[in-house]
């Protein structure tokens, strides 16, 4: 949910393209409303979604067939797409 309690973003398996019910993506939904808005799309992953505190992002985990399990962060509204990465040296 969002900070401000006026949404809900959750993953689910369902999408435009006929192969989704074998993907997940993430969705934004009002909670005055029935109708949600797609924030991910296409061939990968994404599941585990966790609004940000100033409630303007959105980090998650995504994969893809190339791709092992990563953090990732969005957009609120599905734009600015990034992986965050982590350089495991600095922690030996």
């Amino acid at each position: 949910m969002t900070p401000d309690h006026k949404h809900i973003v959750y993953n689910a398996n369902t999408g435009t393209d006929q192969d989704d019910d074998d993907r997940r993506h993430l969705f934004r939904v009002a909670v005055d409303s029935a109708a949600s808005k797609a924030l991910t799309s296409g061939k990968g992953i994404e599941w585990t979604p966790l609004v940000t505190g100033d409630g303007r992002s959105v980090a998650f985990i995504g994969a893809g067939t190339q791709a092992p399990p990563l953090p990732m962060v969005i957009g609120i509204d599905g734009a600015n797409h990034w992986m965050v990465f982590f350089d495991l040296r600095a922690w030996n």
